[in-house]
């Protein structure tokens, strides 16, 4: 990119932001002293925000869709429904009464900052507060032989500040279904994150843990494979959203060989 290229790429980002501050002022009657962009992933980007009242909010962009839109929503009602059960994110509603709004072609959540970092150097001490957090939320009431899944709880999707869980969030995957989905990608994710152990380690100590005498080590493995496979393919078909191949190469390299660790 050359200098030119450069200054047009700034310039163009120094419009989007002022549009972004316009919006939330609008919205949430919140005035921006300061933003940055925190994190971005393939669908989602989330942003600090610091408003004049040295109040902190952290900004969620996703791109629209019904199916997003939708998973959003759920993800807003069951942070509010088990906050007092785990801790969770305070969504801020907007002037017009809503916990979503639109910008542009992208859907906007805005909610309190939660200071804290996802443990992607992950102990067994993490993952064990993780598995006390999937047993409160499977208490829920559901369908008989069934529980409320958390869906997704990896350790991009929990914060951590001196060593405690102080954020459980992204609910979107939430369903009702079987415990073992839940402990399996919990499992896989987190030991994707763990340095010289083995699965059958983490597997081992997760089942411990939970305390449950009950629960499928045989349907654990057996999602604990489907989840590595969708990994796998997932990586591959975002190939494009890399900025670099070596990067691309280096996850997908890891990935291919965690299932064959399995």
């Amino acid at each position: 990119m050359n200098n030119e290229s450069k200054q047009k790429y700034i310039d163009g980002l120094k419009v989007y932001h002022k549009k972004l501050e316009s919006l939330i002022q609008q919205s949430y009657n919140v005035d921006t002293e300061y933003l940055e962009v925190l994190s971005w992933g393939y669908h989602t980007t989330a942003i600090y925000i610091k408003s004049n009242k040295a109040k902190e909010y952290l900004l969620k962009l996703a791109d629209w869709s019904k199916k997003k839109e939708k998973a959003i929503l759920k993800d807003v009602d069951l942070s509010n429904r088990l906050r007092d059960t785990i801790p969770t994110p305070i969504y801020i509603k907007t002037l017009s009464d809503n916990y979503i709004c639109r910008f542009e072609d992208k859907i906007v959540r805005l909610s309190h900052y939660i200071s804290g970092l996802a443990p992607l150097d992950m102990n067994f001490d993490i993952l064990g507060q993780m598995v006390a957090v999937l047993k409160k939320i499977h208490s829920f009431p559901a369908m008989p032989g069934n529980v409320l899944l958390h869906g997704d709880l990896t350790p991009h999707n929990i914060l951590v500040s001196f060593g405690k869980i102080v954020a459980v969030m992204d609910f979107e995957m939430s369903f009702i279904g079987p415990r073992e989905w839940d402990i399996a990608r919990t499992a896989f994710f987190s030991w994707n994150y763990m340095k010289d152990t083995s699965f059958e380690r983490v597997a081992q100590f997760i089942l411990k843990k939970y305390e449950d005498g009950s629960i499928d080590a045989d349907l654990i493995y057996k999602y604990t494979v489907k989840n590595a496979q969708k990994h796998l393919e997932s990586i591959e078909k975002h190939q494009n959203n890399y900025e670099r191949q070596t990067d691309w190469e280096r996850d997908y390299l890891f990935a291919k060989s965690q299932l064959k660790r399995i």
